[in-house]
């Protein structure tokens, strides 16, 4: 990263039993995936009648790329972008999915949860596998939280200077008081971590691979 260097990026095909890379394309990591997914399924075309499990990141996400693969029968495994509609319907429906501690199951280090969603697309069914990494949730959180209260304390402190900054309204309410000196009370909003980012989920696409696990270790 910072560094004046060329940016490649490696598509590589893996035997499925062996784990032995079998083929290997290069191709400029400066352009946009979207667009250069048709290049590489074109380079991976001289492996004729070769049968082969795409697994993408989420730059190569798009609803024609999805298409194009489904009406191939080119069997994928795809990160989904958390910002996408469907996504944050989903995530919003399993607002509470940290509660199902059937769902959770352990990484490493990582407590993760995960429920899979059956998605239909041109009348195809779709497993999509949705991930909360609840170290991840619990640290942003403790970030948030901690800034919240750095910037109550400076509010309190000077009220006249952070009363009109948005950044400060955003996380904080200012209340007219008679009973507070400065004239102001405030407080930490109740809904803070309501619009919390959603950087600790994963959304994974398949058309085969109906186990979460599985989905993820492959991943």
């Amino acid at each position: 990263d910072k560094e004046n260097l060329k940016q490649i990026n490696l598509c590589l095909l893996f035997g499925e039993e062996s784990g032995l890379p079998v083929f290997s394309v290069e191709y400029n990591g400066s352009l946009n995936d979207v667009k250069t997914f048709h290049t590489i399924i074109a380079q991976l075309d001289i492996l004729k009648n070769s049968k082969y499990k795409l697994v993408l990141d989420k730059g190569f996400y798009s609803t024609n790329n999805i298409d194009y693969m489904i009406s191939k029968v080119i069997s994928f495994l795809i990160a989904v972008p958390v910002k996408s509609n469907y996504v944050k319907s989903i995530i919003e429906e399993n607002y509470n999915l940290e509660d199902d501690f059937n769902s959770s199951f352990i990484i490493g280090d990582d407590i993760m949860f995960c429920t899979t969603n059956y998605i239909k697309l041109d009348n195809k069914k779709l497993y999509g596998h949705l991930f909360l990494n609840l170290n991840t949730k619990n640290s942003n959180k403790s970030i948030i939280i901690r800034k919240a209260n750095q910037m109550l304390e400076e509010a309190t402190m000077n009220q006249n200077k952070y009363i009109n900054d948005s950044a400060y309204k955003n996380v904080l309410s200012f209340k007219k008081s008679f009973k507070s000196l400065t004239g102001y009370y405030v407080k930490i909003k109740s809904n803070l971590l309501t619009n919390m980012g959603h950087e600790s989920y994963l959304f994974l696409l398949s058309d085969v691979i109906s186990d979460p696990k599985i989905a993820l270790t492959i991943y």
